[in-house]
């Protein structure tokens, strides 16, 4: 129990701090990214992949009638939440000396993946597409199947939307197969085919640029190299107990170091819940149909003339503006968007705006 409680008190921790993230970066107006990775995907592939898969493969399907290919490659998606756990347990089981590096690993990687997500947020494909027309647009098909087969745990794993570079569902599973190497050699290979499946599945439901997903894979191997060589080699580690599986205790001592596990994987668990109440109640503050306009998207906030014919750009601008309480800012960009649309209803909504905008009312979002 001590090797398995702290490790999941702090994978939570990481979890909740994933949203914290989300919440923090919106809340402060700290930058957030959107043209690098798209230009970095452009540079290698014309389409980008994305695009071109679901272009070739769904042909538009806006019934939603997906193929089990679609259904497959979702529960593949999924998968990325527990597979890793099942891979920690048979090393705890059959490989026990390299539970600690399998440990490590993982606090190391999370960490860096954090730290990324904290200082460079980057959008995905499918908010390029979706939210800013910068692509033509992308069906987030696993999204839509979690949705309307399990929405309630679908939001609870959907805490950060621009938590895209570096893809952490392509570096967990590669750092599982390099752990399965060390562990089994030549019989970590089948674990191959599963981490292809999942990156094609990534690319084409637009959740990951191809890019990201290297990025990831090199984040994996680069955290493995490191881990790998401090380990045993800190004579220390026994003595903390983050890192104590594989050390010989006496009765007694293993007894102290569980309930000291214990009781600070509590704290973990509580400091966790702490920091998701935080983050669920800023969502529900801004309610769930302004969250993803809420984040400040530097490219387009810093050059907004550059997007002057892109309605969704200056939908996005006007709603950023009118969210963050800056009506005046926000009546241009109305007044560009409801000259650009062809849609009679959101010119209808967009002209009431634009009216209490001008008669210093507070202004309803669009819905």
């Amino acid at each position: 129990m001590k090797d398995w409680f702290l490790f999941i008190s702090l994978l939570y921790l990481f979890d909740s701090l994933r949203g914290f993230i989300f919440f923090i970066v919106s809340r402060t107006g700290y930058p957030v990214f959107t043209l690098y990775a798209l230009r970095l995907e452009q540079a290698l592939f014309k389409p980008v992949p994305s695009v071109y898969l679901q272009h070739a493969w769904l042909q538009n399907n806006q019934n939603y009638n997906w193929g089990w290919f679609e259904k497959f490659l979702t529960v593949l998606y999924g998968s990325h939440f527990f597979v890793f756990f099942l891979i920690g347990f048979l090393i705890w089981v059959r490989k026990n000396a390299l539970f600690t590096l399998y440990k490590k690993s993982f606090y190391f990687l999370i960490s860096c993946g954090l730290l990324t997500y904290l200082l460079i947020p980057t959008a995905p494909p499918w908010m390029a597409a979706n939210l800013f027309g910068l692509i033509p647009s992308l069906i987030r098909f696993n999204f839509i199947i979690y949705n309307i087969t399990i929405p309630d745990i679908t939001s609870a794993f959907n805490l950060n939307p621009v938590a895209a570079m570096p893809s952490l569902h392509a570096a967990f599973p590669f750092l599982c197969f390099l752990l399965l190497w060390k562990a089994f050699n030549q019989k970590a290979w089948p674990f191959l085919i599963y981490i292809i499946f999942l990156i094609f599945g990534l690319i084409y439901s637009g959740d990951h640029y191809f890019i990201d997903i290297i990025l990831g894979i090199l984040l994996a191997w680069l955290v493995f190299l490191i881990t790998s060589n401090f380990q045993g080699k800190q004579k220390w580690r026994c003595r903390l107990p983050l890192l104590s599986s594989g050390c010989q205790t006496g009765g007694t001592e293993a007894t102290f170091n569980m309930k000291k596990n214990i009781i600070l994987g509590l704290i973990i668990i509580a400091i966790s819940f702490g920091l998701g109440m935080v983050a669920y109640i800023e969502q529900v503050a801004i309610g769930p149909e302004n969250l993803l306009f809420y984040p400040k998207y530097i490219d387009f906030v810093k050059n907004p003339k550059a997007y002057n014919n892109n309605i969704l750009v200056q939908v996005y601008l006007a709603r950023y503006y009118l969210l963050h309480k800056e009506p005046f800012r926000a009546l241009p960009f109305f007044e560009r968007a409801h000259d650009l649309t062809e849609d009679n209803k959101v010119r209808e909504q967009i002209s009431l705006i634009i009216k209490e905008i001008r008669e210093r009312k507070s202004s309803p979002l669009i819905k």
